[in-house]
């Protein structure tokens, strides 16, 4: 039986914080073939858990998106990273900015090629 997106990304924490990787939350979207969801979103937030939120199409026009690091990797981007222990007006994005409010200190956004399927987001 194959693994569900969750699994992934709670072995994957549990993997990079075995190999020493300080890390506190990840997040990977998929893309969907489905008419009105774009994409399944699981993240991870240490002490937390797994929550997956379905985004539909139309989260594209959404202010909330339109200002996202995600929307800089659609557009081609390689990879985003933001140190969050500058000032909040100098991070860029809505979400760099309440991570920042969260405590979390450094934000990284990278591709991931996933072969004939496209590509996901972490």
């Amino acid at each position: 039986m194959e693994p569900s997106l969750e699994e992934v990304v709670e072995d994957s924490a549990r993997w990079l914080d075995g190999e020493g990787v300080p890390i506190d939350r990840i997040s990977t979207s998929l893309r969907t073939l489905h008419p009105e969801v774009l994409v399944r979103n699981a993240t991870w937030t240490r002490g937390v858990g797994t929550r997956v939120v379905i985004r539909v199409h139309g989260i594209v026009s959404e202010q909330a998106y339109q200002r996202s690091p995600i929307r800089a990797l659609h557009e081609g981007a390689r990879a985003v990273r933001v140190n969050l222990r500058q000032p909040a007006e100098a991070l860029g994005f809505d979400v760099c900015r309440e991570l920042q409010q969260e405590g979390f200190t450094d934000y990284l956004a990278l591709p991931l090629p996933l072969g004939k399927i496209g590509r996901a987001h972490v």
